[in-house]
C-alpha cells in the first residue's frame, strides 16, 4: 500500500515523509498538477496535510486561503479516487465551551475565524470512504516556527514579552501526530471517519509557555513571561481544544503535554532547526 502526503515541507507533512510516506508534489489550487502527481506516484491513500494554517495571513488573504483550504481539498476530492485522510482543526467550533468531541457540531460558519470556515469547507467536500483527523496547536517540527520555538526565542532575549491566558487548547507534538496516523493507516477502515487526535492536556498559552520555560532549562527566566488576556487582532475561538476519548477507545497512541515537551528536548529537531538558519 503506497501512502502519499501533501503539503511534505510542512510541519507534519515532512514528518510523515522522513518517516517513510511518499511527497505527493504538487500544486493544490491546480488539478493539472494533482493529476500529474497521482499518475506518478499512484498512492492508495492520500494524507492531506496542505493548508494555509497562519490564522492572521488567512484573514488578511481570505481568497488564497480558500483557494487552498477548501477549494484544494475539493481538486484532490475530484482527481483522486482513494481514501483521503485529511486534516482539520478545532477552530471550526466557536470555542465557548472547550474540549470539543467529534460528537459537537461545527459552528455557524459565520461565527468562525476565516482559516476555521475554509478547513470547515475543506472538510465537507470529503466522502464516506475518507477520514478527517481534527488536531491543533502543532509544535516539535525542525521545519517551522511554532509556539515552543517562539517561545524559546524570546526566551533567549532575555526581554520581558507577553503571553495570552484567554487562548485554550491541546498542544500536539508533531511526531506523536505522526506516530497516531500511521497506526490508523495501517487498518483505516477499523477507525471512525472523524477523530481527534491531540494531547491529552488542556491549557491556556501562558501556562503552555511556563511549561516550555522549566522543560528547556529556563526556570530562571519565568519573570520574563507577562501573562495577558489580549489575543490579538485577528477573531480565534477562546477556548477550544479536543476530546481524545474516541482515540483511547480505538488504541490511538495519545500522550500528555509533558511527554510531548520531553521527547522534543530529547530530540534533535532543535539543533537542526538551528542549522536550517531558522532564529529562535
Amino acid at each position: 500500500m503506497r501512502v502519499a502526503v501533501t503539503g511534505h515541507k510542512g510541519r507534519l507533512g515532512s514528518e510523515l515523509v522522513y518517516r517513510g510516506y511518499t511527497p505527493l508534489d504538487c500544486d493544490i489550487t491546480s488539478k493539472v498538477s494533482i493529476k500529474q502527481a497521482l499518475h506518478d506516484v499512484k498512492p492508495d491513500i492520500v494524507i492531506h496535510c496542505s493548508a494555509m494554517t497562519n490564522v492572521d495571513a488567512c484573514e488578511r488573504n481570505k481568497e488564497e486561503a480558500l483557494e487552498i483550504n477548501a477549494k484544494g481539498t475539493e481538486n484532490l476530492k475530484v482527481c483522486f479516487d482513494g481514501t483521503i485522510f485529511y486534516l482539520s482543526t478545532d477552530y471550526i467550533f466557536d470555542g465557548k465551551k472547550g474540549m470539543y468531541s467529534e460528537e459537537d457540531e461545527p459552528a455557524d460558519p459565520t461565527k468562525l475565524c476565516w482559516y476555521g470556515y475554509t478547513k470547515l469547507l475543506g472538510e465537507q467536500v470529503l466522502g464516506n470512504k475518507d477520514a478527517i483527523i481534527r488536531t491543533t496547536m502543532l509544535y516539535g517540527s525542525s521545519m517551522k516556527m511554532d509556539f515552543v520555538t517562539h517561545i524559546l526565542g524570546k526566551l533567549e532575549l532575555d526581554e520581558p514579552f507577553t503571553v495570552t491566558r484567554a487562548l485554550y487548547g491541546t498542544p500536539t507534538y508533531v511526531p506523536h501526530l505522526a506516530e497516531a496516523i500511521m497506526t490508523m493507516v495501517n487498518d483505516w477502515s477499523y477507525y471512525p471517519d472523524i477523530i481527534n487526535i491531540v494531547g491529552s492536556d488542556y491549557l491556556n498559552r501562558y501556562d503552555f509557555a511556563m511549561m516550555i520555560a522549566s522543560f528547556f532549562g529556563h526556570k530562571d527566566k519565568k519573570e520574563l513571561i507577562i501573562p495577558t488576556l489580549k489575543i490579538g487582532k485577528t477573531k480565534r475561538p477562546r477556548k477550544v481544544g479536543l476530546k481524545v476519548n474516541q482515540a483511547n477507545k480505538f488504541g490511538l497512541p495519545i500522550y500528555s503535554v509533558i511527554d510531548g515537551l520531553e521527547a522534543f528536548h530529547k530530540s534533535d529537531k532543535l539543533r537542526i532547526f538551528r542549522q536550517l538558519g531558522m532564529d529562535i
